[in-house]
């Protein structure tokens, strides 16, 4: 892998991010591959699960910014990548803050906080000189799979669902 190769997946990593945030369906959807998929252990209706191929993630995007468009904010951090210039597999902390509207006056700052954190775990692949999603998983801090990794070293090959995690060097 180029080191342009590990930027643009940085990139891609944060077009998802604006585009979920603000609602910009279409380009949320086209930064997956054509049958690409995001599965979430969400728990509300039209997020939670897997959601495939590009009309399936654009119904979840928007189910999503029903709760919150344009009010929360994912991050993600720590991006770890690794891959062969074609594929690529990529993991990374996400923290997810949310604002509840303009303070009320005499307050010193804006009324926000940390709604949620977790893991997404990401099989990316590059189509026409571009980077997308193959599939993307979010997994929340605190679900089963979460937690029996907490104060543990995670051994290479562990299984994270259908996903093999492998401690990259």
């Amino acid at each position: 892998m180029t080191a342009l190769d590990y930027e643009e997946i940085r990139q891609l990593i944060a077009r998802y991010s604006h585009a979920l945030d603000f609602q910009d369906l279409e380009t949320f959807a086209n930064l997956f591959t054509p049958d690409g998929s995001f599965n979430s252990n969400a728990v509300r209706p039209g997020v939670a699960g897997t959601h495939t191929g590009s009309d399936e993630l654009r119904a979840f995007a928007a189910a999503s910014g029903t709760h919150a468009a344009g009010h929360t904010r994912h991050t993600s951090n720590s991006v770890l990548i690794e891959g062969d210039g074609v594929t690529a597999r990529a993991s990374s902390y996400c923290l997810i803050t949310h604002d509840y509207g303009v303070p009320d006056k005499g307050t010193k700052g804006p009324f926000s906080g940390i709604s949620r954190t977790g893991l997404y775990i990401d099989e990316l692949v590059k189509l026409d000189d571009r980077w997308h999603f193959k599939s993307r998983t979010f997994r929340y801090d605190g679900d089963e799979e979460a937690l029996s990794r907490s104060g543990k070293a995670l051994p290479a090959g562990r299984s994270f669902g259908s996903y093999e995690v492998k401690l990259m060097s």
